[in-house]
């Protein structure tokens, strides 16, 4: 799922599954409550203004939501180097930050970084990149959708 949170594009992948991890149980089962929230966390949060675009991992702990937010900040004109992206992550339980310097994530979020990093090469212009739904990673076996409002 993809859009624009406050001005920042986003790619949003939503956790599902019948376990403690399934977004729509901590989220809600609306794509509107879902960016609300990153509204929100956008908003109390200055750190989430940084950046080209943000990839974000929605997912549950015991019940209480979880967001991954990977800010992927590009050198103008996209990425040509072989390097990528440089990148950023931020975890939040809930509203708030979970600690400076280390982290908290779901481990299925690093094969679809992964991918989304190799189709970013191949696809320069950002918007297209962002807001093509039929061109995100396939990525058979891991719990994720991108299409928060088709989760069985």
């Amino acid at each position: 799922m993809d859009g624009v949170v406050n001005g920042m594009p986003v790619i949003v992948y939503a956790a599902r599954g019948q376990g403690g991890g399934d977004a729509k149980r901590a989220y809600g089962r609306s794509s509107t409550e879902l960016f609300a929230h990153i509204g929100r966390l956008r908003q109390r949060h200055g750190i989430l203004k940084q950046g080209t675009f943000h990839i974000i991992f929605l997912w549950s702990l015991g019940g209480v939501r979880m967001a991954d937010v990977w800010i992927f900040n590009e050198a103008p004109g996209g990425v040509h180097d072989e390097s990528g992206a440089l990148l950023r992550v931020y975890i939040f339980k809930d509203m708030e930050r979970c600690g400076q310097k280390e982290g908290l994530a779901s481990s299925v979020t690093m094969p679809v970084l992964g991918a989304e990093a190799a189709l970013r090469r191949d696809i320069i212009d950002l918007n297209r990149y962002i807001h093509s739904p039929d061109i995100y990673p396939a990525i058979p076996g891991l719990p994720l959708t991108p299409h928060y409002e088709g989760c069985p």
